[in-house]
Formats: C-alpha cells, structure tokens, sequence
C-alpha cells in the first residue's frame, strides 16, 4: 500500500513538473480544459496517495500491536472489525453492486472478532 502511494505521490509530481514544458503550456493555453483536467488528475492521485499512505501507516501501527501481543493491538483489532462491517452493511443497503464481497467482509470481520474474544486469545494478550 505504502510503494503504490509512492508511485501515486510520483505521478502527480511529475504531470506537476510536465505542465512546465512549453509544448504542454502552449496546448494548455490553446485548450483550457486540457489544464483542467491534469489538474484534477493531480489533485485525485494526491488526494489517492496520502490517504494510502494513511491507511499503511495504521496498518502498520495495528500489524505491529497484534504481532507483540499488546491488549491495544487486540482492541484496535476488534474496533476495526466492526467498523469494516458496519461499512460493509451500510454498503449493502445503498447499493447491490458489490453484495457478495461485502457479505465476505462481514464473515471475515464476525470471524475475527469471535477469534480475538476467545479466552486463550484475551489471555494472550494480557486481557
């Protein structure tokens, strides 16, 4: 998640750098729209790469709790399960286009949240 952020981060910095080029201003200067639009496309894939880069960084944060057997690791865990399923049951509601893959994130997210609410488990991590 984090390297396509990058390339995300990369490709706005360069189309930035590509409206630089005097052909690139003539045919911006001749064809407005076209400088509108690589505006947007910048904006959308910076906009895209922090939020990726976001997401990687609690990914990691979380990765880094469960894997040292922290009782917050297992907290954020359970929280983010639930979250992602109720997302996923919101989703379901608005739109029937993505029904089967919500209805598996809701399986794995009840899935995990059993798993992590299992005795051995909460002793584990010191709960």
């Amino acid at each position: 998640m984090a390297s396509l952020s990058m390339v995300l981060f990369s490709y706005a910095a360069s189309a930035r750098g590509e409206g630089a080029l005097a052909p690139m201003r003539l045919l911006m200067n001749l064809f407005p729209v076209l400088a509108k639009g690589q505006q947007d496309m910048v904006n959308q894939a910076s906009e895209a790469g922090t939020a990726m880069f976001i997401i990687a960084a609690f990914c990691a944060v979380l990765s880094y709790g469960m894997w040292t057997l922290r009782k917050w690791g297992r907290i954020v865990a359970i929280v983010f399960s639930v979250l992602m399923s109720i997302r996923a049951m919101i989703l379901i509601v608005n739109s029937y286009d993505a029904l089967l893959w919500n209805l598996f994130v809701i399986a794995i997210s009840i899935w995990i949240i059993m798993y992590l609410m299992k005795p051995r488990v909460k002793q584990a991590f010191g709960a």
